[in-house]
């Protein structure tokens, strides 16, 4: 084979290498890919960027051969050599053949990412935030006269659809009872007369973006040019006000607590930002030497791990005089095919089932807990998911029609039960920020704040109003507005 046969083959396998690398990235959105195009990616797991290169790598690496094994083959039987023609006229078109290899990387980046409808939207301007967004802090909130102590549960990649199809889930067993449980114990706000939960919206699919949803009711949204906005973590989402802002004004004592690296994708800087939480991570474990200098599993520690730190962590905070803000974010249940620690059980032949199964039981096992304690009595739990699995492989058996919600459950809320509609709503995760604070005793005129209606109230959300749909076309669209009003850094 000569050497200019040989440097197209390379250049065919650079593009094959491109379109699997899309292909595993088919859990992602292109709108999630941009984000992380301008964040830091440190702390993030390295063994999801070896096993995305090794798949790609190795997937295309096979194609290769196959063809230039069956082109071998052909030469040999004397039968190649029309082919080989055919393919070197074709290979002498050099701009074709690069513009029509880059036409075939975009074809298939744009059928796993969605990247047209992205650029499509981009051009399309929406009025939604000067029309519908209720500006935080401009309102007046009325805290009662014991303020209650808050612990919210980020629970990775939760959602109904892991409980049984009797349950109203998808699975044939039920993988999160006592979750479920949980839920049906307490308020569970549904868009049916059962188990339900909440659906997301764009710029609030992945674990940062769903983080900032849930407590400011704004999606995260990032134009092209994103770094203008994004790039300086010094200021993050400064015209946000947000549920820590609103605590810390009213005295809480605030921590963040996650076993990953906060400063992974700027997680950390938003969080102490926006209502100077304690940041504590997977680093602040080792500087504290509660872990091995060395130790690192999964994207930190575990979540088994997690829950006993946070044990600690409540005792201290119970035991001050200021109320308490105390927030949790999981890891176990994060795709690829979740971590297995010594406590999950080898229940089912999937191990994202048997982590899903695991993590159901020690959440329960730390909310039963938690409920055990002198300070639960003034202390409300919210439990959500922070967004819609990205591990698509598990799904293949749904059904494409099944709405899949993300988990939710408020458990010792300061709200008469007898006055909440929390079954037939249609309501998102951005309904959630108004709702906490709802949760809390709080009141305020009104019953929304950004985008997000209080649950615990009878005023339609957006999603009712405006219908699902329309929400999340309008959401996907261009907003200078919100360019300037919530990303713009002087």
């Amino acid at each position: 084979m000569n050497e200019k046969r040989l440097r197209w083959i390379l250049f065919f396998f650079v593009i094959l290498v491109g379109c699997f690398t899309s292909i595993w990235l088919k859990d992602l959105n292109a709108e999630q890919l941009l984000f992380n195009l301008h964040v830091s990616m440190k702390g993030a797991n390295g063994s999801a960027v070896w096993r995305c290169l090794l798949f790609a790598v190795s997937n295309a690496a096979i194609v290769l051969l196959v063809v230039v094994g069956l082109l071998r083959w052909c030469q040999k039987k004397g039968i190649a050599q029309p082919l080989l023609r055919f393919l070197d006229k074709i290979l002498a078109r050099k701009r074709a053949v690069v513009a029509g290899s880059v036409i075939v990387c975009l074809l298939c980046a744009n059928y796993n990412l969605e990247f047209v409808d992205f650029v499509r939207h981009q051009m399309i301007v929406t009025t939604i935030y000067q029309e519908q967004y209720v500006e935080p802090r401009e309102v007046q909130y009325q805290f009662p006269k014991e303020k209650r102590n808050l612990i919210y549960i980020f629970l990775e990649s939760m959602e109904v659809t892991y409980t049984s199809t009797r349950q109203g889930g998808a699975e044939t067993y039920d993988l999160i009872p006592e979750l479920r449980n949980l839920a049906q114990e307490n308020i569970n706000f549904s868009p049916n007369i059962g188990f339900g939960g909440s659906f997301t919206l764009p710029g609030t699919t992945w674990t940062m973006a769903a983080m900032v949803g849930q407590t400011s009711g704004l999606p995260l949204k990032l134009p092209f040019d994103g770094e203008k906005y994004y790039g300086n973590y010094s200021k993050m989402l400064p015209g946000a006000w947000t549920l820590g802002d609103i605590l810390g004004e009213a005295g809480y004592h605030q921590v963040l607590m996650m076993g990953s690296d906060s400063s992974f994708a700027g997680r950390g800087d938003y969080f102490s930002q926006h209502g100077n939480y304690e940041i504590n991570d997977y680093n602040t474990a080792l500087e504290d030497h509660r872990l091995p200098e060395d130790y690192h599993e999964f994207w930190g520690y575990e979540d088994r791990k997690l829950f006993a730190y946070a044990k600690e962590e409540l005792l201290r905070l119970a035991a001050e005089d200021e109320p308490f803000n105390l927030t949790l974010l999981t890891v176990d249940t994060h795709f690829e095919d979740g971590y297995v620690c010594p406590l999950c059980a080898d229940t089912y032949s999937d191990q994202y089932a048997n982590v899903i199964r695991c993590s159901s039981s020690q959440v329960n096992d730390f909310v039963r807990w938690i409920q055990e304690q002198d300070f639960y009595e003034n202390t409300t739990i919210v439990i959500s998911g922070d967004h819609l699995s990205m591990d698509s492989n598990f799904f293949n058996k749904v059904d494409d029609d099944y709405p899949r919600q993300v988990y939710n459950c408020v458990i010792n809320p300061a709200v008469e039960d007898s006055n909440v509609r929390e079954k037939n709503r249609v309501f998102t995760t951005l309904d959630l920020f108004p709702t906490t604070l709802a949760a809390l005793g709080v009141t305020f005129e009104g019953d929304r704040l950004g985008l997000g209606t209080n649950l615990f109230s009878q005023t339609p959300t957006l999603a009712e109003e405006l219908g699902l749909d329309e929400l999340r076309e309008q959401l996907s669209r261009y907003s200078n507005f919100y360019n300037y009003h919530f990303l713009y850094t002087n």
